[in-house]
């Protein structure tokens, strides 16, 4: 049942973006609000490095003068963000609702032709990865507190995943220690493994060394943003 609720929910959420993909196909331009229903608050995890990825892809497709295809791909991003706003604590809704306004002003600049410079584009995306990163730290913190290791886990994962893209876009370097906690969270694995038992005290100090990685990147966007 909760296999087939997920399913259906999945479905339903992501209607906006299937539409948005298949409007690319056949040229047609996407509707403004697709929209989406929110069911499962759970749901987030097949699809969670998806917005890395259309991230990603809004930066080469711009930088190869595929403005159409960046466009779009950043329209994905902006809705995604605005599903985790959605579902957000008031510590993080405000950096997503506002990372997703500046995604929301970039494709439709882009759309229509004006020229982005890089840096601005590189903040934006930044800005997004880490504003996403710090969802998940507040849900890996609130699964903690509820001694739900497994999604303790793939939100401190995750989280990890979106910092490693925010520092590549902003050009910045983690030190090693940084560095050691990206490496070790991969221990993780794909949490598919159901026999699998999460240490407590080892995801408290991971939470730790994520909460220290995430005020270093929000350091880092403050002094790019002056």
């Amino acid at each position: 049942m909760k296999k087939t609720t997920l399913f259906m929910t999945t479905a339903l959420l992501f209607v906006g973006i299937t539409s948005l993909q298949a409007a690319e196909k056949k040229g047609a331009k996407p509707d403004d609000s697709p929209g989406w229903l929110v069911i499962e608050d759970d749901l987030w995890v097949p699809w969670r490095y998806e917005a890395i990825d259309w991230l990603h892809d809004a930066q080469v497709h711009y930088r190869a003068k595929e403005e159409k295809a960046a466009a779009n791909e950043l329209k994905k991003a902006e809705m995604w963000l605005r599903f985790a706003a959605s579902h957000a604590y008031p510590e993080t809704k405000k950096s997503l609702e506002k990372a997703a306004d500046d995604l929301h002003t970039l494709h439709m600049d882009i759309g229509k032709g004006k020229i982005v410079s890089a840096s601005l584009l590189d903040y934006a995306m930044s800005s997004a990865d880490h504003a996403l990163a710090e969802w998940h730290y507040f849900k890996a913190k609130d699964a903690l507190g509820k001694s739900d290791e497994k999604t303790a886990a793939q939100h401190i994962q995750t989280a990890a995943r979106y910092l490693q893209n925010a520092a590549d876009s902003a050009h910045y370097e983690y030190g090693d220690d940084a560095v050691t906690f990206f490496d070790d969270v991969d221990k993780y694995g794909d949490f598919l493994d159901e026999d699998v038992v999460y240490d407590a005290n080892e995801l408290g100090d991971d939470l730790t060394s994520l909460h220290s990685a995430v005020q270093k990147m929000e350091d880092v966007l403050k002094k790019a943003s002056k």
